[in-house]
Order: structure tokens, then sequence, then C-alpha cells
């Protein structure tokens, strides 16, 4: 049976919280449910500012593929940014032959996210003045 981890963490960039979250195992048609709803509660309170650090995960399928890409256009309908960051060679192997590498911001480090978070905020700031 497939095991999935899930770990949230907020981080405050400026006066804004990022949503942090650890996602470890096997992300597959039988675990997407848990993620899913991870993401989900973040939408319910208007939460759109979310890294995934999949530092931990050693599998991903299509239907994993596909909830980040839905979870990804409800983010971006509601001017918020959604980053991956830590993907193993394997599992960025499967998101680069689906087509995915091009689809998603996707850091090397929780830190670069975070700094391009920082400055995604700035840019917003400027739009407004």
């Amino acid at each position: 049976m497939s095991k999935l981890t899930i770990n949230v963490r907020s981080h405050m960039v400026k006066d804004q919280e990022v949503q942090v979250v650890n996602v470890g195992g096997f992300l597959d048609a039988h675990t997407v449910p848990q993620l899913e709803n991870t993401l989900n509660a973040f939408f319910k309170i208007e939460q759109y500012r979310i890294i995934l650090n999949m530092v931990d995960l050693q599998y991903i399928s299509s239907a994993g593929l596909g909830l980040l890409v839905v979870a990804k256009d409800e983010i971006e309908k509601k001017k918020g940014c959604f980053f991956i960051v830590n993907l193993s060679t394997g599992v960025y192997k499967v998101f680069d032959i689906s087509g995915c590498t091009k689809i998603f911001q996707i850091f090397e480090k929780e830190s670069d996210a975070l700094n391009k978070i920082e400055k995604f905020k700035f840019e917003e700031e400027d739009d407004k003045e």
C-alpha cells in the first residue's frame, strides 16, 4: 500500500504567510486525496502562497501530476504563487518527461523559492503604485 507523508510549516515573507508543505513517500492515485485535502484547506482560508518541498518524495504518478496542475491553476487564478522544490533525480525525470518542467517553477532549494516569493511580493507592490 502507498504511503504519503505531509508536514506543513508556515514562513513569513515580509507581511505574507507562505505555506511550506513537505511531501514524502508516494504520490499516486491512492494518496492524492491526502495532498488534495491539504491544499483545499489552504484555499478555504485564502492561502495562495505555497511551496511544495518534495525532498522525501520517492514516486509521483500521473494522478499526482494532475493534482499539482489543478492546484497551480487555482493558485494562479487568485494571483498567488506555487513553487516546487527539492525534486529527487527520479521524480524530476517524471516531471521532465511529462512536460511539467515547463509548467511549474521548480527550484533546487527551499531558500531559492522563498527568495522568489519575496521578489514576487515586490512586483505586486510596484503594480499598486
